[in-house]
């Protein structure tokens, strides 16, 4: 994976991410508190339930960006080809992305699209940019979009 091109998106990350590490702060300030105190079981009881508040604000606040840097504008483009006469698959890259957010008659490889009747006049061939040179040797095809790790191909048959 080529996690600098992911890294290098241009994604803004809201003030509400400062939250989880607010909270886990004060929390754990309690909790040292009550361990100074002698109340060990009252302090575990609160780590306890801070640590599942704060694992779970993870979730809420972090899950989504890092969406958005793994493969959100891929995704992003697969609703936007959703009602395109558009067929994808993939080049060495495993994913259900483009089957659930595409909408789309999806074929195992180039080969199985150009074996089959039941097919779109254009093919969209999506490959991570660590893969790019081979697919531009094997196949005829003209580079559409980047999306920070991802290439977009369309298949010339």
């Amino acid at each position: 994976m080529n996690i600098e091109a992911s890294i290098t998106q241009d994604i803004t990350w809201p003030i509400s991410g400062f939250f989880p590490g607010i909270f886990l702060l004060l929390l754990g300030t309690i909790v040292c508190y009550l361990f100074y105190r002698k109340s060990i079981i009252p302090g575990l009881k609160f780590l306890i339930i801070a640590t599942m508040i704060f694992t779970n604000s993870l979730w809420a606040f972090y899950l989504p960006l890092i969406e958005k840097y793994i493969q959100g504008d891929l995704i992003h483009y697969y609703k936007q080809i959703k009602d395109q006469p558009v067929d994808i698959t993939t080049y060495k890259y495993k994913t259900y992305a483009h089957m659930f957010y595409g909408g789309k008659k999806v074929f195992d490889s180039i080969e199985d699209y150009n074996k089959s009747i039941e097919r779109e006049e254009n093919l969209h061939i999506i490959t991570r940019k660590q893969d790019q040179s081979q697919i531009e040797e094997r196949y005829p095809v003209n580079l559409l979009h980047k999306f920070g790790q991802f290439l977009v191909y369309e298949y010339i048959p």
